[in-house]
């Protein structure tokens, strides 16, 4: 028995159908960023230099991949050096967000408190965000932290200890989450290489390292994030030693 040349040209149709199918759906199945639901985070923190002694700092982020801007001051002036990049890699530890993050030291200048402004561009349009920034009633940690990052070349995890901020210092209120940020180093403004989850201070904390095509200098932050309705207030930074990481 054989197959008519219509009966033949309609599972051609119907196999065309479903590899068309098929493809549209792994298309439209792949992550991809919703550019229409922009997320901002923009606090006052702390930039530690030892347990108990910090540098005022602003923080920023955006949870997109293409971004550009920067943070004003209360004079309405660009704060030189505040801007910020998008992200070397996506956020693989943390649900695959992509996040432009930034942050700013400006101890050494002449910032002080007041309404500073963050501003941004993405795909889909400019905006802009005003916030009242002051550095008071920040907690300090309970012993000096370290990131090892001794197996970064080998197994590619890194694992800050066991050391965190001081509870009931400053803290009442707020929901408190640590997590590591790992930066690439030696650049004028901030560019996230990559984090990990956010966690409670009773998790271990880890970050598995994506792999990467060529030599790479890196610095490693333990941070501690301080929410209120889910939005960061308040964040401590206390970078670790820089290190090279190889492919």
């Amino acid at each position: 028995m054989t197959l008519s040349e219509t009966q033949k040209t309609k599972l051609i149709l119907l196999f065309l159908l479903l590899i068309s199918s098929l493809f549209i759906l792994g298309c439209s199945s792949h992550g991809k960023e919703d550019e229409e639901d922009v997320r901002y985070e923009f606090c006052p923190g702390k930039y530690f230099t030892s347990a108990s002694e910090a540098r005022n700092m602003l923080y920023y982020a955006v949870n997109q991949s293409s971004v550009s801007g920067g943070v004003k001051d209360p004079n309405g002036q660009t704060i030189n050096g505040s801007g910020f990049q998008g992200p070397v890699n996506v956020a693989d530890d943390n649900g695959g967000i992509w996040v432009a993050d930034g942050y700013y030291d400006i101890t050494n200048n002449t910032y002080g408190n007041g309404i500073y402004t963050l501003y941004f561009s993405i795909k889909s349009g400019n905006y802009e965000t005003k916030r009242e920034m002051n550095w008071d009633g920040f907690p300090t940690w309970n012993s000096t932290p370290s990131i090892d990052t001794s197996s970064a070349n080998t197994q590619r995890i890194i694992g800050a200890n066991s050391a965190r901020i001081i509870t009931g210092e400053n803290t009442d209120g707020y929901t408190i989450k640590y997590r590591i940020k790992v930066y690439v180093a030696g650049l004028t403004t901030s560019k996230l290489f990559g984090q990990s989850k956010a966690v409670d201070g009773s998790q271990p904390l880890t970050y598995t390292l994506p792999r990467v095509s060529s030599s790479i200098k890196l610095v490693p932050v333990l941070v501690c994030e301080m929410y209120k309705n889910e939005k960061i207030q308040k964040i401590l930074f206390y970078p670790d030693s820089a290190f090279t990481y190889n492919p």
